[in-house]
């Protein structure tokens, strides 16, 4: 992890009027449907969850007798998932049939909207549509087919939390090649 005045990733993103997608559905199409909105409430014990799997001592981010609530900056940025477990569901897509795999990651995290997140905070998930991947990125094999899709978690006041690149292939495609 890195420290940075500026986004690392995506920071040349253009998104949608963010204080109209507080109207809008959840699980619903943004930004003249260029973006899928995912809202998911935060909340401690689901933080505490990620930080034991994590294999992290999770008082070091959240303590209720303290009243220390710091959320893991990854904790956040994994509710990405979400939103793309959602999208490909709201497209009918056939995780049985074509199960897909995570192949890297590119997220940058804006430390000081990180800090602000408290329990019951609203976080609004952006996932815009794919685009085909260049051949060097994630697997590095240059066989293997992979969708990136740029996200964005903003938090309710309006701010870019996060932004990410994510990239996934075909888990066929993957074995095959590994």
């Amino acid at each position: 992890m890195r420290e940075t005045a500026s986004p690392r990733f995506v920071e040349d993103a253009v998104l949608p009027d963010l204080g109209a997608f507080h109207l809008a559905a959840d699980r619903s199409p943004v930004g003249d449907g260029r973006y899928f909105l995912k809202r998911k409430f935060l909340n401690t014990s689901n933080a505490k969850n990620f930080s034991l799997s994590s294999l992290v001592d999770q008082h070091y981010y959240l303590d209720e007798l303290a009243e220390r609530v710091s959320f893991p900056p990854m904790f956040t940025a994994s509710l990405i998932s979400c939103a793309l477990l959602e999208k490909a569901r709201s497209e009918a897509y056939d995780f049985e049939a074509n199960p897909v795999v995570y192949t890297a990651h590119q997220i940058s995290i804006d430390g000081r909207v990180q800090r602000g997140l408290r329990s019951n905070h609203r976080l609004h998930l952006l996932a815009e549509e794919p685009a085909k991947a260049a051949a060097n990125k994630g697997l590095g094999q240059p066989s293997v087919a992979q969708d990136v899709y740029r996200c964005f978690g903003i938090a309710d006041n309006c701010e870019v939390l996060f932004r990410a690149m994510v990239y996934t292939a075909p888990l066929g495609a993957a074995l095959k090649e590994g």
